[in-house]
């Protein structure tokens, strides 16, 4: 009866000390999960704010060229990224005010000045064709808004040469845009 008794004693506290070992590690994982969350949102902020720089990324010209982001900061002093899509009302109204406006002809000298969307180049094309709107969209490298943490559009960022954002802005304001392009001409030398 004793044997029996530290047998099954011992069986507890096998029990007993592999459930605890199972619970620490599920404990572990959900700590690990929950840092690499926090520090994700953490970094999306600090890009936001202009603390860490972008992370260099390519967008395709409508005539298929890719191009970097680095490589455009090598030849102006700013750049300003609208990001958008074509299943976004606010954005076409974005996209007709700029048309009826001209306003990329009021983009200041030394500054580029991209329409960035999700979308392929053929869904691109029927779009312009439907809207009736003649503005070069590029298309975006996948997943970089996500990576940028750009969930409200369209949005807005001017970016200096060293990749830092210096103005990040959600919405559509022609007030704002004209604030962005001050703001360019004030800190460009």
């Amino acid at each position: 009866m004793k044997k029996g008794l530290l047998i099954f004693l011992a069986a507890i506290v096998l029990f007993l000390a592999a459930y605890g070992a199972f619970a620490l590690t599920k404990n572990i994982m959900s700590f690990v999960q929950f840092k690499k969350q926090f520090s994700s949102i953490a970094y999306v902020q600090n890009i936001k704010n202009g603390t860490v720089p972008l992370p260099d990324f390519y967008f395709i010209s409508p005539d298929g060229k890719k191009i970097y982001l680095s490589d455009v900061l090598k030849n102006h002093k700013f750049v300003i990224l609208s990001f958008g899509s074509i299943y976004c009302e606010n954005c076409h109204n974005e996209y007709k005010t700029f048309e009826k406006d001209h306003l990329l002809d009021k983009v200041p000298e030394g500054v580029a000045f991209y329409f960035l969307v999700p979308e392929s180049r053929d869904f691109i094309s029927q779009f312009e064709k439907d809207i009736n709107i003649h503005l070069p969209l590029y298309v975006l490298q996948d997943g970089i808004m996500k990576k940028l943490g750009i969930s409200k559009i369209p949005a807005y960022m001017v970016v200096g040469k060293d990749r830092k954002v210096k103005i990040y802005i959600e919405g559509f304001k022609e007030s704002s845009l004209m604030d962005m392009f001050d703001y360019v001409r004030k800190n460009g030398d």
